[in-house]
């Protein structure tokens, strides 16, 4: 007969695998730091979408502001273009 020995984590063997159970320290432990890892993990990513996003779209505002102002300023040239060609003919 084997004698009961005692393992790494104080889970009596009897020559046998022994299987970590909910209850046992050192699950409960790597349960909860893999739990918090997810949670900080989670939360730093949306905070980094939300800054993102909020970037992106002050960036575009800027960007269609520049575009708008580029535009209105080759309009204006065409159409002074045009007067002065109108005013030749």
């Amino acid at each position: 007969m084997r004698s009961n020995t005692n393992d790494v984590y104080g889970l009596q063997t009897n020559g046998r695998q022994v299987s970590f159970s909910i209850h046992s320290l050192h699950t409960r432990i790597v349960v909860f730091f893999a739990a918090l890892l997810v949670l900080v993990q989670g939360l730093a990513f949306f905070v980094v979408d939300r800054a993102n996003t909020q970037i992106a779209k002050e960036t575009i505002a800027q960007e269609l502001g520049v575009g708008e102002r580029i535009f209105l300023r080759l309009l204006n040239q065409q159409r002074s273009q045009l007067e002065q060609t109108a005013g030749l003919l």
